[in-house]
């Protein structure tokens, strides 16, 4: 688990220091590259760790947020989700420098939304309580905005961004609803009360279903809940268009 720990740091500091204003693209942009290709391989590290030795990891502890905890966990099934997130993030962090290159004073800034769109995924997957995986769920659901939205100047870039930001809150937004209920019913936001709680009360199993199908299928973008992928992907930049469609959508899954 410490290996996940170090490797998200290191990708929000590579997106912190990709904001350096001025005259300073090259360091910019050097400081985000090297977040994201060193952060993904050490986390991808993490998951092929786990999926060799079989052995669970986790971490859990109080936050200053009210309720719910910090409880996050690498379990088999969770390491084999954060190979495609962590894989595909050291590639396109290797291909993105060259095709940001030349481009606008905050293009480097694209790496800042980049790296976080890569930790929030990762937090989603080994994130085993309620109101910390809405959290990092909303993280992951705002960044691509940014990604989406970076060449604004053409009206049609931007009727994609907003149209992708509406049909990703209207699944967050079941998701909360989905949460709140069986959170409420548990008595508890850690995942490890939600089975008996569904147990105890069969007649619910329907609705949950439902609002967890629309939730998360909005982000796998499932028919009819799919009407921003096409819109949003091709606008994209290239490296983050890869990530999106063969890591964000995947986590909806």
């Amino acid at each position: 688990m410490r290996e996940l720990l170090v490797s998200l740091v290191l990708l929000f500091l590579g997106g912190l220091l990709s904001l350096v204003p001025g005259k300073r693209m090259v360091i910019a942009h050097l400081a985000g590259q090297t977040g994201a290709i060193a952060g993904s391989a050490l986390g991808l590290f993490a998951a092929i760790r786990v999926l060799l030795e079989g052995e669970v990891q986790r971490i859990s502890g109080a936050w200053p947020m009210p309720g719910g905890s910090l409880h996050l966990e690498i379990d088999a099934l969770s390491a084999f989700f954060l190979l495609p997130v962590f894989g595909l993030s050291v590639v396109t962090g290797l291909y993105g420098r060259s095709y940001l290159a030349g481009g606008n004073k905050g293009s480097a800034a694209t790496w800042f939304h980049l790296n976080l769109l890569t930790a929030a995924m990762a937090l989603v997957i080994t994130a085993r309580d309620g109101l910390l995986f809405l959290l990092t769920w909303e993280i992951m659901a705002l960044a691509p905005f940014f990604l989406v939205i970076f060449d604004d100047r053409q009206a049609s870039v931007r009727h994609a961004a907003w149209t992708y930001l509406a049909a990703t809150h209207l699944g967050t937004a079941f998701l909360l609803v989905l949460f709140v209920m069986v959170g409420g019913l548990a008595g508890t936001s850690d995942f490890s009360g939600y089975t008996a709680a569904l147990r105890d009360h069969p007649t619910l199993s329907s609705g949950v279903f439902l609002l967890a199908l629309v939730g998360f299928g909005s982000k796998a973008g499932i028919v009819p809940a799919h009407v921003w992928l096409p819109e949003a992907h091709p606008v994209a930049p290239s490296h983050a268009s890869a990530l999106m469609s063969g890591a964000m959508i995947k986590v909806g899954i």
